[in-house]
């Protein structure tokens, strides 16, 4: 199965025969991952991709304040 795939945009105005309207700039991608959370592709960081994960329970979470651990 295909993992599901979201584009990222922003917004970008302008005007077009007097009327203002929005273009969707693609700035990268963010696909589910089969283990949880996503990973994001940002077009202006090649070779970087962020995870994210969901917030763990905070008898979970590490006391220290490192966030290393997932």
């Amino acid at each position: 199965m295909a993992a599901e795939r979201y584009n990222l945009c922003v917004p970008r105005k302008y005007e077009s025969n007097g009327e203002e309207k929005t273009a969707w700039e693609p700035v990268g991608v963010m696909f589910k991952r089969d283990k949880g959370g996503y990973s994001i592709m940002l077009n202006m960081f090649p070779g970087l991709n962020i995870m994210a994960f969901p917030p763990k329970d905070k008898e979970q979470a590490p006391s220290t304040g490192d966030t290393r651990h997932f």
